[in-house]
């Protein structure tokens, strides 16, 4: 079984056994890059080691997908690499291949959270919020009362200005941790763009008077003159 575990930043170990490296990769091409690839090999009982740079990852990932991922990598130390993949892409504007990163991050770990999180914040910052809701949605019927999930889902549903759809998961996620006063911030906002500016001013009220964050009183204030504004 040939293994990489991250480690010391970014770096890279790969566990390479050589019967295990030419079953996986008949061309030859993996190991061709691997020959390539400025590296430092270690023989070990386990077999080869060969320590990498992070960044030589990126340049594999694809062919890893090619060849069988279950072949080369744990899953959990592979989803994050495609993410760190999926985010050079978006930083150079491949945004259908940073998409692809992405989505192939989170199908690999499944179970994996933080993973999981990360790459739903990101297709929500490209505004791809039907691809994030798929995964949420799977997320919350696995943990249906995660207020990390539900606040990821009002989100969604902001940037998708459903406003009135936001307030349930946003209110059940305060209720479930009140010490993120914040989610009062977003009820407001759903409530209020939904047609109760009154209401919604009265939230922020409350909000106001449990969050210390400047940036986010910034905000309340910001919001509570746009609701202001709408009241005769």
């Amino acid at each position: 079984r040939v293994q990489f575990h991250a480690a010391q930043g970014d770096d890279v170990w790969l566990l390479a056994p050589d019967t295990a490296l030419a079953a996986a990769d008949a061309s030859g091409a993996f190991r061709q890059w691997l020959a390539e690839t400025p590296s430092v090999r270690f023989d070990t009982a386990a077999g080869p080691v060969y320590w990498l740079p992070g960044d030589a990852m990126l340049d594999i990932l694809p062919q890893l997908d090619e060849l069988g991922l279950d072949a080369f990598a744990d899953r959990d130390q592979l989803a994050n690499q495609w993410v760190v993949w999926a985010d050079a892409m978006r930083q150079n504007k491949q945004w259908r291949e940073a998409k692809k990163g992405y989505l192939r991050a989170a199908e690999l770990d499944p179970d994996d959270r933080a993973v999981r999180m990360r790459v739903v914040r990101r297709l929500l910052s490209m505004r791809l919020t039907d691809a994030a809701l798929q995964l949420v949605f799977a997320s919350l019927e696995k943990s249906p009362d995660d207020p990390g999930w539900l606040r990821l889902l009002a989100d969604a549903y902001v940037i998708q200005q459903k406003f009135d759809m936001a307030v349930e998961p946003l209110t059940k996620a305060y209720l479930l941790n009140p010490e993120r006063a914040d989610a009062l911030i977003g009820i407001a906002v759903g409530i209020g763009r939904n047609g109760n500016p009154e209401l919604a001013l009265k939230i922020l009220e409350k909000a106001e008077n449990l969050i210390t964050d400047k940036n986010k009183l910034k905000d309340i204030q910001t919001l509570k003159e746009e609701f202001s504004a709408q009241i005769p």
